[in-house]
């Protein structure tokens, strides 16, 4: 069974180095918008907003055809899945044939080769959010919606293969025979380094602080800033990092803005409360967490000070560790602005 759509509720987005083109109703060229940014990450909520503005009568009802390269493709497909869009390549669709959804199973009169597109179930429909969803959460929609592991830290060195390096070493320090291991170590050494003082290990937090952002983590850790002006702080684990920003809330009332961030997570199928954080009262905090679909998982806590929403994204490679989680809430519990 196949469903044919409405030409205006199709979309395509055409993505190469220079700009991002979104063609549906009407043709958006957005050149502030390149294909790095889609895969460094920063770019894909900017490009996901240009869709919905641009489909604003017929969201989220649409189809989404990319035309980019594979891996941006997947960025943008991936995320657009997580939010209920049915969003796919234009390597499916066939040059002559309207475009078609398959919504049942294949059979065996479909065409060699043909792929299955997967649809979506409706999602309940509400009037589009007030300004206040721009403007006061605007900050942790933008964190929540791209934040891929493998689309932000290309330059991160892999654990895999850190891993396996210390392995091959211990292996080869521990066979006598092994190419590279010499004189095999006495008895009287063993003896000594036995009782060698164990090296003693700094451990006490710091405090970083960048653009009136401050909070304490484990040693070396150092603040960058990111594109969409959130920061990342990063050490020596490399499959942690941790994500802060400080929005303006433009005088909303604290309870507002977290009512909009539990309804923004009810919405998103990608993100899940922590029972017993869903209070939505001026002073608590809201914490939840988003799995982002490429094995990563984020540990979300924001709350409303003075005229700031303050997030806290404490992203992990994969399963959350004890330290993991420790770093973490040492930073949401510290985690202070200072500016302007």
């Amino acid at each position: 069974m196949t469903t044919t759509f409405d030409q205006d509720h199709i979309v395509t987005v055409t993505v190469d180095d220079i700009a991002t083109v979104v063609e549906g109703p009407d043709t958006v060229y957005r050149y502030d918008l390149p294909g790095t940014g889609i895969i460094e990450g920063w770019a894909v909520p900017a490009v996901v907003d240009q869709i919905k503005d641009l489909c604003s009568d017929y969201w989220p009802d649409i189809e989404v055809v990319i035309d980019a390269e594979e891996r941006t493709t997947e960025m943008l497909a991936r995320t657009l899945l997580n939010k209920g869009i049915a969003a796919y390549s234009s390597d499916v669709l066939s040059e002559d044939d309207p475009v078609e959804l398959d919504v049942g199973e294949p059979t065996q009169e479909d065409p060699p080769g043909t792929r299955a597109v997967f649809r979506p179930k409706e999602k309940s429909r509400r009037p589009a959010w007030a300004t206040i969803t721009n403007a006061a959460i605007g900050g942790v929609i933008l964190l929540v919606a791209g934040l891929s592991w493998w689309a932000m830290s290309a330059s991160l060195p892999s654990a895999d293969a850190g891993v396996t390096a210390a392995a091959e070493h211990t292996s080869a320090g521990s066979d006598p025979g092994a190419t590279g291991s010499g004189t095999p170590v006495s008895d009287d050494a063993d003896d000594t380094s036995a009782s060698a003082t164990p090296t003693e290990v700094d451990n006490e937090p710091i405090t970083v602080e960048a653009e009136g952002m401050k909070m304490k983590t484990p040693p070396n850790f150092t603040l960058t800033p990111r594109p969409d002006g959130a920061m990342t702080a990063q050490g020596p684990d490399p499959d942690l990092r941790i994500v802060v920003a400080a929005d303006p809330v433009y005088g909303v009332k604290p309870e507002a803005v977290m009512a909009e961030v539990l309804r923004m997570v009810e919405e998103d199928p990608t993100l899940t409360v922590v029972e017993g954080k869903d209070s939505a009262d001026a002073n608590d905090k809201v914490e939840y967490i988003e799995l982002p679909g490429d094995g990563s998982q984020v540990t979300w806590v924001t709350w409303v000070t003075g005229d700031r929403q303050l997030s806290v994204g404490c992203h992990s490679r994969g399963e959350p560790t004890h330290a993991h989680k420790a770093a973490c809430r040492l930073a949401a519990d510290t985690f202070t602005f200072e500016g302007n």
